[in-house]
């Protein structure tokens, strides 16, 4: 049987920074350690990368709750209509009117589910784009400066 410090591989030992049972860090640099003014605009990218990947979790999280929350509804208003048209094609009429009722009511439920459908791909579509906007957009590019003459003459 291998020992604990063999790999099941044969591969070599993980070289550690830390001695066993240090708390590990995402980063290389201690709190109050002097940086760089380069390796501070890196620690501040990073911490600003990590709260937009939470909050694009969040909002991810919560656009699939609307979406749920859609679906139910549609569900449960369809099935309502349903209900009421169900009763209305069971009301007593003559032949001739039945017959109406039943080919307005098929149509009606028809034209009512691909509405409803529609209403739902069209909110859900929204959502999905406000959920693939970015919380980061991309620094805009400074603007080119102007020469002398520009300045000067306009342009």
């Amino acid at each position: 049987m291998p020992r604990h410090t063999d790999s099941l591989f044969g591969l070599p030992p993980v070289a550690t920074k830390h001695p066993t049972g240090a708390r590990t860090q995402l980063t290389l640099y201690h709190p109050g350690q002097q940086l760089s003014r380069r390796e501070q605009k890196v620690i501040d990218e990073m911490r600003l990368q990590q709260f937009v990947i939470e909050a694009e979790s969040t909002v991810a999280e919560f656009a699939i709750s609307q979406f749920a929350e859609l679906h139910v509804h549609g569900a449960v208003t369809f099935n309502d209509v349903l209900a009421e048209v169900i009763e209305i094609k069971q009301q007593q009429r003559t032949e001739d009117a039945q017959r109406y009722v039943n080919e307005f009511t098929t149509r009606q439920l028809s034209i009512f589910g691909r509405e409803m459908l529609g209403a739902l791909e069209v909110a859900t579509t929204s959502i999905a784009y406000e959920v693939h906007r970015p919380l980061y957009p991309e620094p805009e590019p400074p603007e080119a400066k102007k020469g002398f003459f520009q300045r000067l003459f306009g342009g």
